[in-house]
């Protein structure tokens, strides 16, 4: 049960996208290398925009990953697309310099 509060923690704190929240979701230990409806909690702060935010997890040292999906709908997921779809141009001038070039390359491409 332990892990799924805190799975719902990092994630929540995402989309609430504020220093304070970050901060309360690393105070009870949140993973934030949790993937949640095919996103990480990177993509789900780049998707909203938190510029922040991710600045405060790069800085922490959560790592850019970039989430494989399966199914009928496997994809390729990462902040820096989630970013790009969202046109957070803050975000994504920040993720460039996280990015791997595979993954700089596609989200250029998409």
């Amino acid at each position: 049960m332990a892990g799924r509060v805190d799975f719902n923690t990092a994630h929540v704190a995402a989309v609430l996208g504020t220093a304070d929240a970050f901060a309360l979701a690393k105070k009870r230990k949140a993973d934030f290398s949790s993937v949640w409806l095919k996103g990480n909690v990177m993509c789900i702060a780049a998707e909203l925009g938190h510029v922040e935010f991710i600045q405060r997890m790069l800085e922490d040292g959560c790592p850019y990953e970039i989430v494989e999906t399966t199914g009928n709908f496997a994809a390729r997921l990462s902040p820096l697309r989630f970013a790009v779809a969202g046109g957070h141009t803050d975000v994504v001038e920040l993720l460039k310099e996280h990015a791997i070039p595979e993954d700089l390359a596609e989200a250029i491409r998409v």
